[in-house]
């Protein structure tokens, strides 16, 4: 569901703000988190952990300054944990990590700062995510360069990674053994296009949607034609 307020009301509560901390009741509903009343009245539902980080306790002032500081902070907790959930179901990139915070309409200035913390920690590696990416979708689904390239931009990755990981993560050759691999598993359907100029047509158009290039597909189509023809004999 998307983000919302913390406190579900008005957010400068300026009858009770600044005031005095009356009552911190863990709800029902979740009992990891806090209801802060203030002379009496709700104001707000934190974490329990920003009750603690902020030593919150009934009879404390609470000014305007702490209670914004309490709110960022709680976003600040909440993009965190989402985002850890995210990272906990699959590999992640940076970009849609914040695309992904964003539907939930988080504030992107915490979200940016949050990823930014996650990255210095290591739990963010947008080349290690790219190269990883690279070597699964090539090896295991066939794609080409051009399509695995195309998919990581959409994920927001910078073009320096992609480059990278192209280059590293498979060499020229597994990817030449890889579009033979693609071509052979439809050469029964190419085989059956008895026009030569229709099947070599199908076949180039198979292989660029795929993701290889023209210019490699061209180099090698007599050859791909040549195992298209065996499977006719």
């Amino acid at each position: 569901m998307p983000y919302q307020n913390p406190q579900g009301v008005n957010d400068e509560h300026p009858d009770v703000i600044p005031g005095i901390c009356s009552g911190l009741t863990v709800q029902k509903k979740n009992q990891n988190r806090v209801s802060l009343f203030i002379d009496g009245e709700f104001v707000s539902g934190f974490h329990q952990q920003i009750v603690l980080d902020f030593k919150l306790s009934v009879g404390a002032t609470i000014t305007q300054q702490l209670f914004s500081e309490m709110r960022q902070s709680e976003q600040r907790y909440m993009i965190k944990e989402r985002c850890f959930d995210w990272l906990g179901r699959r590999a992640h990139s940076r970009g849609e990590l914040k695309q992904k915070a964003l539907i939930k309409k988080f504030p992107v200035a915490i979200i940016d700062e949050v990823l930014d913390e996650m990255a210095d920690m290591g739990y963010l590696d947008d080349q290690a995510f790219a190269f990883l990416f690279v070597r699964d979708k090539a090896n295991i689904y066939g794609w080409g360069p051009q399509k695995i390239s195309s998919a990581l931009y959409q994920k927001g990755l910078e073009k320096c990674y992609i480059d990278t990981a192209l280059k590293k993560a498979v060499t020229n050759n597994e990817i030449l053994s890889n579009l033979y691999k693609e071509a052979k598993k439809g050469k029964k359907k190419f085989s059956r296009v008895d026009d030569l100029l229709k099947r070599k047509k199908k076949l180039v158009d198979f292989l660029c949607r795929k993701g290889y290039s023209l210019d490699v597909i061209l180099s090698e189509a007599e050859s791909l034609l040549k195992i298209i023809e065996d499977e006719k004999l």
